[in-house]
């Protein structure tokens, strides 16, 4: 398929899949931390931009903080001023349009994925089931009240797919993607998330067989030039810190086994509208979709393990942080306190979502070449 034509199909699925989010079917908003503590920074920002200066400080919330070095604001992030751009005539930022913007990064999502795996040679229908996987299952859905973790998230495959063109030409150039990913994720608004993602493209990358050496570290330099390019959220940053009480945030590991069924058994924790916000506290929503098992499945017999090893690595350092085994990573990291505070386990969930999201498109790419075009219209579907 053309990419233009699975740009538009994907933008009509993305409106359709969140259709009770989106006029003129509304009948629900994303709640919590996106209504109570995301909007009201990007109107606050929005409106003093608008007025003709750029808002350094928020004298609204915490009995005053610095705007411009509190990264969740995302100040300095693109996405950030193209939202505001889109609401030039506009008094203030209505809460329907951070709605939108941050569904936008969704679809985003989806179209770098498809880009990832098609990359990786896989076809065009295995590509666009896969980048489903990644954008409209659980751990994306779940995410929808935390902006920052949404907008990051969306990011994740550009960086992996100059990884690929990278190996594949032998050359450093292509990185480029990946410093620019890297500082879309960092200023996109969740510290967190942009050391989970680092994590991942190094894990992605040495897990390259033969030759990890060389990419490994043009990864990491371009890690490292993605922090230059992101000094002006950087920098206040780190001085707004000097004021902060550091406490140590990575906790234990999430290694109950129950924590994780919500990945292969849809609603098992019975979320609805109307249960109340405590009844399942502690448990979270990660399906993977139908879709999404029969790709897993699918690969589990397809046996192209060189193909789906830069995913293994990914996964494999994901599950590691996800459940800090032998209580080994926190032992590692006790002793820093920039890496006990910006390292946290339940965020590993990203690099795992990730990580399936590829395996499974690799394991329906097998699938579609084993059973030639009879099944195709059936699995579309």
């Amino acid at each position: 398929m053309r990419f233009r034509s699975v740009a538009i199909l994907s933008l009509v699925f993305t409106y359709v899949f969140f259709a009770a989010y989106l006029s003129p079917f509304r009948k629900v908003h994303i709640p919590f931390d996106l209504e109570g503590y995301h909007y009201p920074l990007l109107d606050y920002a929005f409106q003093g931009v608008a007025s003709g200066r750029l808002p350094l400080w928020d004298a609204a919330i915490y009995c005053g903080q610095t705007l411009a070095g509190n990264i969740q604001a995302a100040l300095f992030y693109p996405g950030t001023w193209v939202l505001f751009a889109a609401n030039i005539f506009r008094r203030r930022l209505t809460f329907q349009g951070v709605q939108m913007f941050e569904l936008a990064h969704v679809w985003l999502g989806f179209l770098l994925s498809y880009l990832w795996f098609s990359r990786r040679k896989l076809s065009s229908l295995a590509s666009a089931l896969g980048a489903g996987v990644f954008a409209y299952s659980g751990y994306m859905c779940l995410q929808l009240q935390h902006q920052g973790l949404v907008t990051s998230m969306a990011w994740f495959p550009l960086g992996f797919l100059g990884i690929d063109e990278a190996n594949d030409s032998r050359s450093v150039r292509p990185l480029w993607k990946l410093a620019v990913a890297s500082s879309f994720v960092f200023l996109a608004g969740y510290p967190p998330q942009w050391a989970i993602f680092a994590l991942c493209a190094g894990a992605y990358a040495v897990a390259r067989i033969g030759q990890w050496r060389w990419l490994a570290l043009g990864s990491a330099s371009a890690l490292l030039l993605s922090l230059a390019l992101s000094a002006m959220q950087l920098l206040p940053s780190m001085e707004a810190t000097k004021w902060m009480l550091i406490d140590a945030r990575y906790g234990l590991g999430l290694k109950d086994p129950w924590f994780y069924l919500s990945y292969v058994v849809p609603n098992y924790w019975a979320f609805g509208m109307h249960m109340p916000v405590d009844t399942n506290f502690g448990r979270d929503y990660f399906y993977l979709g139908a879709v999404g098992l029969f790709g897993l499945g699918a690969w589990f017999t397809a046996r192209r393990w060189r193909e789906s090893a830069p995913l293994l690595g990914m996964l494999l350092v994901s599950v590691i942080g996800l459940t800090n085994p032998w209580n080994l990573v926190w032992s590692s990291i006790q002793n820093s306190e920039m890496l006990g505070s910006v390292l946290r386990s339940w965020y590993f969930i990203a690099g795992v979502s990730v990580a399936l999201s590829g395996l499974a498109a690799i394991g329906i790419d097998a699938f579609l070449a084993r059973s030639g075009r009879f099944y195709r219209p059936l699995l579309a579907l």
